[in-house]
């Protein structure tokens, strides 16, 4: 919950400066099912003022799906490749 609060926190300060954070400014890419533009959201947040807030928040809860603090935490699915 700690976590929760400062991100909210962090979030809200930055919306009321003026400043925005990627997820904010175009959040589609970031829960996409498409591994290309979960990527792409990924590197988005590297200038992201508030990635260390994000980071601790996806951490405590166990995040495994979707872009948090730069990490695609999606799992994958692989499948044997078979050679003709």
């Amino acid at each position: 919950m700690v976590e929760w609060l400062s991100l909210l926190s962090a979030l809200t300060a930055t919306t009321e400066s003026g400043g925005s954070t990627p997820c904010l400014n175009d959040p589609e890419p970031f829960t996409s099912g498409s591994w290309q533009q979960r990527a792409e959201a990924a590197a988005a947040c590297a200038g992201c003022p508030i990635l260390g807030e994000c980071r601790a928040y996806a951490d405590a809860q166990g995040e495994s799906w979707h872009v948090w603090a730069g990490t695609d935490r999606t799992p994958t699915t692989r499948t044997k490749e078979t050679t003709s």
